[in-house]
């Protein structure tokens, strides 16, 4: 017989989070303006116009963002402040002033912070200190709303993390908007590299035997390439998967640097990804530190002794792998022949 105790108090680490992603599960499907309440900071109301200003679900860096209707809730836009948390403001949500100060600004508490110890890994951080506690900081949400294109992204978010034109809804000009664009800033090309590299990223293909265990080893049919990749798809979104994406999910982009011509211009399979060359990373994480834990890739290089051999290299958070990718008859041959992890 199970014991009342033993329900209030599970003895495994299974159970543990169970039980707390059952509870987040509960407090996220809690919504105002599609934004669940556990990320909504503060809410206010003034005349017919309504915003919420809430951060992102990040780990690393959660930005801060406004949503805002104009008509009593009826409609929402979404708006980047420019700001994210802990750098250098962290906004309190029992703040007791009202969001809105008047029709062009909003107001909000925050303890003002710095960082004295970066994110490392694998020992930890970051660490902050508070330079001051419960300043009031006044918002002016002119150029918060400004989005000279209309796009759906505001300027200060195509300037600052997505590197698109503010000024064009179609920054790479093919057809389809900035907004809609699961890679806005360039235009998707199917050639024998782009697959090469898409195979490497995404492919489950199966592995050739290979008397070192270390290395990872598969061939890729170009002939049937687009099949193989459809089926493969296909059977991963067959696994159960009950979460349905919401308006956050819907607007995330993952960012990975790379300065290769063909990575750039891959089909990113329905991912929402903004690729950064090296320079615009090099910005990139002049808005935040914590930015700089990004996925990047080499250039595809050629090798200088072997013929039709190329290198790729790829380093993430924690991980990382080496692939030798090579021509053969029917298409490529792709080695990881070096991987790590922390």
């Amino acid at each position: 017989m199970t014991s009342v105790a033993s329900k209030l108090n599970p003895d495994s680490l299974s159970d543990h989070y169970k039980i707390k992603d059952s509870i987040r599960k509960i407090e996220f499907a809690k919504q105002y303006g599609d934004i669940p309440w556990p990320l909504i900071v503060k809410t206010g109301k003034l005349n017919k116009n309504i915003a919420i200003l809430y951060q992102t679900e990040d780990f690393f860096n959660a930005k801060y963002y406004l949503r805002i209707s104009t008509d009593n809730g009826k409609t929402w836009k979404n708006y980047y402040t420019g700001m994210q948390k802990k750098n250098n403001y962290i906004f309190k949500s029992n703040s007791q002033f009202p969001l809105w100060k008047d029709n062009n600004h909003l107001q909000i508490e925050a303890d003002i912070v710095r960082m004295t110890s970066p994110l490392t890994f694998p020992h930890g951080g970051p660490e902050y200190e508070t330079l001051k506690n419960n300043a009031l900081i006044t918002i002016n949400i002119d150029s918060i709303l400004k989005d000279s294109d209309e796009d759906g992204f505001n300027d200060l978010e195509e300037k600052m993390e997505l590197f698109t034109n503010p000024f064009s809804q179609d920054t790479d000009n093919d057809g389809i908007t900035d907004f809609e664009d699961n890679n806005p800033k360039y235009a998707t090309i199917d050639n024998d590299f782009t697959r090469a590299i898409v195979a490497a990223m995404y492919g489950e293909y199966d592995l050739i035997e290979n008397p070192d265990p270390r290395v990872i080893e598969f061939n890729v049919n170009l002939k049937t390439f687009k099949e193989d990749i459809a089926l493969q798809m296909e059977n991963l979104e067959s696994y159960p998967n009950t979460t349905k994406k919401s308006f956050l999910d819907n607007m995330k982009f993952n960012v990975i640097v790379t300065d290769d011509g063909n990575l750039k211009r891959i089909d990113t399979l329905g991912k929402k990804i903004i690729f950064l060359t090296s320079q615009e990373f090099s910005k990139y994480i002049q808005h935040n530190f914590n930015n700089l834990y990004n996925q990047s890739y080499s250039k595809l290089f050629k090798c200088d002794d072997k013929k039709d051999t190329y290198i790729l290299i790829h380093n993430a958070v924690s991980r990382g792998e080496t692939y030798i990718i090579k021509r053969i008859s029917e298409g490529w041959n792709i080695k990881v022949i070096n991987h790590w992890m922390t």
